[in-house]
Formats: C-alpha cells, sequence, structure tokens
C-alpha cells in the first residue's frame, strides 16, 4: 500500500490507524466488558483451575485460551489483555520450548500502571493496554517501516495527544452505546455515503496459511530445523506440530509458526 501510494505520486499520507484501538473497535472491547462484569470468576479457584487444565489438554489452540482466561486468578487488566493478544497460549508455548516461563513485558507494564489505569472507564482501560502493547509494538512499528521503505511519509491523526486525553475519560455508556466506534463513525457520516460507514468490518491478512503449504514451506521447514538443531526447541513436538498443520488440522494456527520461522531467520541471519 505504501508503494502503491508513493508510486501515484504522494509524499505525504494520512492513516485511519488508532481509530479502532480509541473508539473500542475491536470485538474484545465487548469481551473486556463481559468479563468484568462476569460471574464465572466467583466460582472457586481450584474449580477453575481444574477446568483450565482439561481445556489445556485439547490440541486446539482456542480451547488453550479459554483455558487459560478461566484460569486466570482474578479478572485484572494485566491478567486479561495478555490472552487476547497473545500469539499462543502459554500451555502451548512451554510444549514448544521448556524455556519459556515468565511475565511478559505488557503484562508488568500494566501491573505497574494498574492504580492510575483502574481511574479510567473500563473501555479506556483497554485502550491503555492496546496502546502499551499491539499499538506501540506492532501497528506503528510497521507503518514507519513500510512507508519509509517508500519513501512516504504516513501521519496518524489520532493518535494526536490531545484527542487522546480526552477520548480516555468518555465514559463507556457514550463511546459504545450501540454498536463499535459508533462516536467515530457518526461523527464521519454526513460526509461519507452510509454504504461506506456503515459496511461490515472486514480484516486485512495476507493468505500466510496457503503460502506456507506451499511456496513457503521449505523455507518454513528449514527454518524450524534450524531452532530443533540449536536445541530451542522440542524436535518430535515441533515435528508433530507441523505435520497437523500440513494436514489442515483444526485449531492450528499458520501464526504459531511463522513467529517461529521469522526468529529462526532473524538469529540465522544474525548469526546469533
Amino acid at each position: 500500500m505504501s508503494k502503491a501510494t508513493r508510486a501515484a505520486g504522494i509524499k505525504v499520507a494520512l492513516t485511519g490507524l488508532g481509530g479502532d484501538e480509541l473508539f473500542a473497535g475491536y470485538d474484545y472491547f465487548q469481551h473486556w466488558i463481559k468479563i468484568r462484569n462476569s460471574r464465572a470468576f466467583l466460582a472457586p479457584a481450584f474449580l477453575r483451575r481444574q477446568s483450565a487444565r482439561v481445556l489445556a489438554l485439547s490440541a486446539n489452540s482456542k480451547f488453550h485460551r479459554i483455558g487459560q482466561l478461566i484460569g486466570a486468578g482474578r479478572p485484572e487488566l494485566d491478567s486479561i489483555y495478555p490472552l487476547f493478544r497473545q500469539v499462543m497460549s502459554k500451555h502451548l508455548a512451554e510444549r514448544y520450548c521448556e524455556h519459556s516461563n515468565g511475565r511478559s513485558t505488557i503484562e508488568r507494564d500494566l501491573a505497574e500502571r494498574r492504580p492510575e489505569i483502574e481511574k479510567l472507564p473500563l473501555l479506556s482501560q483497554l485502550t491503555i493496554a492496546e496502546l502499551l502493547g499491539y499499538t506501540q509494538n506492532v501497528l506503528l512499528k510497521d507503518t514507519d517501516q513500510f512507508s519509509m521503505a517508500s519513501a512516504l511519509e504516513v501521519r496518524e491523526p489520532f493518535f494526536d495527544y490531545k484527542l487522546v486525553e480526552y477520548v480516555l475519560t468518555i465514559p463507556d455508556e457514550i463511546k459504545f452505546p450501540s454498536y463499535p466506534k459508533k462516536l467515530l463513525v457518526e461523527a464521519v457520516a454526513p460526509l461519507l455515503p452510509d454504504e461506506i460507514v456503515h459496511r461490515k468490518k472486514m480484516g486485512f491478512v495476507l493468505p500466510w496459511q496457503e503460502w506456507m503449504k506451499a511456496e513457503l514451506k521449505d523455507f518454513c521447514e528449514s527454518r524450524l530445523r534450524l531452532l530443533s538443531d540449536r536445541g530451542i526447541l522440542r524436535r518430535d513436538f515441533v515435528e508433530r506440530r507441523w505435520k497437523a498443520f500440513q494436514d489442515g488440522r483444526r485449531g492450528v494456527l499458520w501464526s504459531e509458526f511463522w513467529h517461529l520461522v521469522v526468529l529462526a531467520d532473524w538469529i540465522e541471519r544474525n548469526e546469533f
């Protein structure tokens, strides 16, 4: 997109990055509200832990995540948010590699900031987590690198600090009374046709799953072997999991492998 924009003669572009994060545009903003209002955490901790262990036995990574959620000690942001954005469950990571213990950086950051974060409305609390986590470490980084690689300067108006500070104070019932991003949608509705403003939300995903079973298969397998040869991953588990992915087994996602492949490629390129 950056390359095509620059090829069209445009040197500076605006992006809508930040709209979903500020105005509760993702499904898990609703999930967060439901979790905080759920009575599930009133159940005895030992019952929740037992249920989590049962779900962890599944080959489907989706059930691993549900198990982590049920087994969480408390419905706090630093415990719940990482589950929304993790590439693979902790249980699955431990099966790949025995050196996967410890808390993530985002967990520590949110825990340290908890007293201040909890002063904000619930939806804004999740916005803070998004800004500290996925937005900062993935979206903004990718936007900057890809645009600069094409000599395109991209501006992100939704991250103007005055706007961010204001939107964080808006009560939940105003920000999300009936559908995602209602405030933002209605703000621009007079300027755009209804079929644009109210169209179904669409992701922007490349066909990695198909590529990794065809054109990228050999590349991926060589990188996964590198991690096994170095003793970073358990070879037998990697081979079984990779075969399940190639066979189209439900719940075995391309993303868990691609992140490992990228890590291995980085290690090889940098002779780490």
